[in-house]
């Protein structure tokens, strides 16, 4: 998998899903989208030196963005 999908994965987990700043909100199923990946990741580290992102999945899966 491509490293922005890990980047933009740790942006999501790591900021959560919100309301900009000008009130604009995210349609229902993006919201849903980040409450599904927030639900199924229990673990997510960034390593900001090394520019690698791992997270472990509930059914036990591991991914790193190296």
């Amino acid at each position: 998998m491509s490293k922005m999908f890990f980047i933009f994965l740790a942006c999501v987990m790591v900021l959560g899903i919100g309301v900009s700043s000008y009130g604009n909100e995210l349609s229902p199923s993006a919201i849903q989208s980040a409450e599904n990946i927030h639900n199924s990741v229990t673990s997510l580290n960034y390593d900001t030196k090394g520019e690698n992102v791992q997270f472990k999945m509930q059914n036990g899966n591991s991914y790193s963005s190296r």
